[in-house]
């Protein structure tokens, strides 16, 4: 498990890391702290519908108290449909 980085994270499937961050209740800076792997969810067609964030078991609890999508502590599960319609 790496930290993302800025690079990292801006190559999702055309949503920014901002947007994300957003969406998790958590700020840019705090999003980028965290040892993240990223594993996309492909639909039948091929294209990423959903992103599966799993954080480091050492990730700050401070941070991770933050997200009210987390389950068992380490995962969220994001669709990019929810992420898209979040900006409108």
């Amino acid at each position: 498990m790496k930290n993302q980085g800025k690079s990292g994270y801006n190559q999702l499937e055309g949503v920014s890391a901002e947007r994300l961050a957003a969406f998790l209740g958590i700020s840019d800076a705090e999003l980028y702290s965290l040892k993240t792997k990223i594993t996309p969810v492909k639909e039948d067609g091929g294209t990423i519908g959903a992103l599966m964030l799993e954080f480091a078991t050492d990730a700050p609890a401070k941070v991770l108290n933050k997200i009210s999508r987390l389950v068992n502590g380490r995962y969220v599960y994001v669709l990019i449909d929810e992420l898209r319609l979040s900006e409108l």
